[in-house]
């Protein structure tokens, strides 16, 4: 048997690009970007250093393709369940701090998020902060004290290395953990001058 390469990486390559690539240059202050700077001043995630330096790294486009992927085939199958209930990638502003929802139960008002990660299942889903940070950031833009969050473990949790899924998990805060959470993005954001000084 003989084996050779297709000559279609290039191509492949681009169309996962182009998926997160926005038809307008992306502008304002993004929650994604503020958990980044955060959990990377606190050593509390790690860096990006398959990156290049002229962008982003073809492993982390395919990284992001699969978690859209996983986003897709979630709503999809809850859109097939309750016709006309969610919507996708709603993006929403509060305070000229941007959130791009990957969907909304529209009945209940509640954002949904999708989590595909290599990380291990056997971590209490409540000591992920970068994923607390963002949903509590999100229940502040919509509104509401709680979430639904559907995480798939490619590696489950390493015993074996087999995929794990678990049930959508609704998550219920408190008022005091989404504004506490949200003032600290803000107060971050003014810190590093991405944001104007509220008015008093």
């Amino acid at each position: 048997m003989e084996i050779t390469t297709t000559d279609d990486k290039g191509a492949l390559a681009s169309s996962l690009a182009s998926v997160y690539a926005p038809l307008e240059p992306r502008v304002g202050v993004h929650i994604s970007d503020l958990i980044a700077g955060i959990g990377g001043d606190l050593h509390m995630l790690s860096g990006r250093g398959d990156d290049e330096e002229d962008g982003i790294s073809p492993r982390r486009h395919l990284y992001w393709a699969l978690g859209l992927a996983w986003e897709r085939l979630v709503l999809d199958t809850l859109e097939s369940l309750h016709p006309g209930r969610y919507g996708r990638q709603l993006a929403l502003s509060r305070d000229d701090i941007i959130g791009t929802l990957d969907g909304v139960d529209l009945q209940e008002a509640i954002p949904i998020e999708c989590k595909l990660t290599w990380t291990s299942s056997r971590k209490d889903i409540r000591d992920r902060w970068a994923w607390m940070c963002q949903i509590k950031a999100y229940c502040h833009l919509i509104g509401s004290l709680q979430a639904v969050i559907y995480p798939l473990y490619i590696n489950g949790d390493y015993s074996k290395h087999i995929p794990k899924m678990i049930p959508g998990l609704r998550l219920l805060f408190t008022q005091e953990e989404i504004e506490s959470n949200w003032e600290m993005l803000y107060q971050y954001s003014r810190s590093q001058s991405w944001l104007k000084r509220r008015e008093s």
